[in-house]
This record gives structure tokens, sequence and C-alpha cells, in this order.
């Protein structure tokens, strides 16, 4: 790859890192184990079917965000589409969400180990608010006016992403029927579209070793941004080490080990530095994912991505 190559690269990663502020949809720790969470084109993309698992844990303190997710995916018509399952739920406080939806990808071979992805999803996204777990100081407050409050509302997500060898890059228009959520007579909130950039560099080294640099960012239609950068080394065909920094937050730590060519588990720490969350302790985020060939007399490699 050519010079301008790699500076396009990174003043893509740097764009990406500039501000940051909360916004509706939070970034997952997990992005960077798993590219279907950010880019639902990326369905298929593998030569197996991927299922992958995970749990994270913000700060130790109650009613702190919680979340599980779950996905599998798997290509067929010789890699030509992609098809998946993804599903997510959050708690923060009396706050739980659940998302579940199905995914869709065709894949467009420009030549060897080059493709552009373009995916679509659909699926519902279900609010609730468990009063029950508020502790209420003053029940005359006309804030407290309701018992629980539940919506379930449609969910349809667009996402096109490029791959080849080296490099991946996409975008993803999140959350595209902007539906009201009508939580009572006088909500006015409703559900809005969100961005999701993606782009990624692989640089080998010696010995199959090789380093990986992404970038990952959300913005929703107000250009609230929120993204990371992570450089991840891989040893021996084994190890992930890696280390980054989220905008507005503070920094991150990877570890990721295959423990076998189908097998594979890892761990992202999450070190608030940001004046606005120091008070706060580490998030956690466990991931763990598994390759189940499509050939059963060969077991997949994991990607590099």
């Amino acid at each position: 790859m050519k010079i301008y190559n790699y500076i396009s690269i990174l003043s893509f990663c740097i764009l990406l890192n500039l501000a940051a502020t909360a916004q509706q949809i939070n970034l997952s720790q997990n992005s960077h184990f798993n590219i279907l969470n950010e880019n639902i084109a990326f369905a298929g993309n593998y030569n197996a079917t991927h299922f992958s698992a995970n749990y994270s844990k913000l700060w130790n303190i109650t009613g702190a965000p919680e979340s599980f997710n779950f996905s599998a995916h798997t290509p067929f018509k010789k890699r030509k589409l992609g098809m998946g399952i993804m599903a997510n739920r959050t708690t923060i406080g009396a706050h739980e969400e659940v998302n579940i939806k199905g995914v869709f990808a065709y894949k467009l071979l420009l030549s060897k180990g080059k493709r552009i992805s373009l995916g679509l999803s659909g699926g519902f996204r279900q609010y609730n608010f468990k009063s029950s777990d508020l502790i209420v100081l003053d029940l005359d407050n006309e804030t407290y006016n309701f018992t629980g409050l539940n919506s379930t509302v449609l969910n349809v997500d667009f996402g096109a992403i490029y791959t080849d060898n080296k490099n991946y890059f996409g975008i993803e228009v999140n959350q595209i029927t902007s539906s009201d959520w009508n939580l009572n007579s006088t909500d006015k909130s409703k559900q809005v579209p969100h961005f999701k950039l993606v782009a990624g560099h692989v640089f080998p080294l010696k010995n199959k070793d090789f380093i990986r640099v992404s970038a990952h960012a959300r913005t929703d239609i107000n250009f609230q941004i929120q993204s990371d950068v992570l450089a991840s080394y891989f040893y021996q065909n084994k190890i992930w080490i890696g280390g980054g920094v989220r905008t507005n937050y503070g920094l991150l730590a990877q570890l990721e080990i295959n423990i076998s060519k189908r097998l594979h588990i890892g761990y992202i720490a999450g070190i608030p530095l940001s004046s606005s969350v120091t008070n706060f302790s580490q998030s956690h985020s466990i991931f763990l994912g598994y390759m189940l060939p499509s050939n059963k007399t060969k077991a997949p490699s994991l990607r590099q991505y």
C-alpha cells in the first residue's frame, strides 16, 4: 500500500476521535472483536458460521449500565450472500431495552480478496421503564405519575462495507424508522437515526505477526459523536494485546486469546480519565466467539479482523 493510503487511514482515525458526547446508542466495547455489531453488511464475510456473545458492565455502582449481546451469521451461495441474527439487552437503572433483528447481506466481488457488501436488517426494539425499581422521595411530585412504561417500535438498518486482505471501512445507517415511543399522553420522545463508521488496517510483521489499527464511531442526526481508536498486536496467531482511547472517557486495554482455530475469548477494560467519569470505577467487557466451519473436514482460521 502506498504512503498516501496510510495517511488517509490515519487521518480517518484521527477525525473519528476528535470529539464526543453522550448519545442515544452507546458504542459497544466489543465492537473491535465483532465487526458485525457495528456494520450489518459484514454478515457472511467469514467462510464459516460465526457465533459470538458479549457481556459488558460499566462501573461498580447500583443501576450502572449493563448489557448482553448475541449474534450469529453465516455465508451461503458460495459467499455471495450472508444472513444472521442479532440480539441485545441493555439495562440502566430502571430502564431496559431489548433489540432483536434479522440480517441479510449481498456480496459484490471486485477482484481476488476484495469485495463490497450491502446489508439490510429488520426487527424490533422494546423499551421498558420499571418505576418499581426507583427510590422515590416525593410521591406527590408530578413527574412521578406512572406505574410503568413500555413501548415497542420497528427497527430497520442499512449498511455497506468494503473489505480486502488488509483493510476494511464501512458505514451503517441505524434506526432508519424514526418511530415515536408514545410512552404516555405527554411523551414526545422518539427513536432517531444513527450513523456508524468503521475502519481498520492490518500491518504485516515478521513471523506471521501483525498489528491492526481500527477506529469506530457513532453519531446521531445531531452529530453528537462517540468514537474510539484501538491498536492491537497479534502474536503468532494466538494472542491479541492492544490498547486505545475512547473520546470523552479514557483508555481501553484489550486482551484476546485464540484457544483454537475455532474458539476465541477476549476481555476489554475501560479506564476512565475524563473529568466527567473519573469518580466511577473501570468498565469491563467479556467476549466469546466460535467458528463453525462450512467444510466439516477443515476448521477455518480466525481472521485478522
